[in-house]
C-alpha cells in the first residue's frame, strides 16, 4: 500500500511543461511547493496524518526536480506550448458553438 501511495503522491505532485515553462529558477521554488500541498492532501487521504507528512516531503522533492527541469527550458519553446494551449482553447470553443447551433436549429 505504501508504495502505491509513493506513486500515486509522485506522478500527481509532478509538474506540467505547460504550468512552468515561463519560469525559470522559480519553477523549482513553484513545483516543491505545489508538489508538498499535492503530496500533503494525497497522502492524507490514503494514508492519514503519517501519510501527509510522508507525502508533503515526497511531493516536494518531486515537484522541486521537476519544477527546475521545466523552468531550465528556453522561452522560444515556452511560447510555441502556449500557442498550441490557446489554439486547443479556440478549437474547443468552435466545436462547443456548432453544436449549440446544431442543438438550435434541430
Amino acid at each position: 500500500m505504501k508504495i502505491k501511495t509513493l506513486l500515486l503522491i509522485a506522478m500527481l505532485s509532478s509538474p506540467s511543461y505547460a504550468y512552468y515553462c515561463d519560469q525559470t529558477s522559480d519553477g523549482a521554488i513553484d513545483g516543491a511547493v505545489d508538489g508538498a500541498i499535492t503530496g500533503a492532501v494525497v497522502g492524507g487521504i490514503v494514508d492519514g496524518s503519517s501519510g501527509a507528512a510522508a507525502g508533503a516531503a515526497i511531493g516536494g522533492g518531486a515537484g522541486a526536480v521537476g519544477g527546475a527541469i521545466d523552468g531550465a527550458y528556453d522561452e522560444e519553446a515556452c511560447e510555441v506550448v502556449g500557442d498550441v494551449v490557446e489554439e486547443d482553447v479556440i478549437e474547443e470553443e468552435i466545436v462547443e458553438e456548432e453544436i449549440i447551433e446544431d442543438e438550435y436549429y434541430d
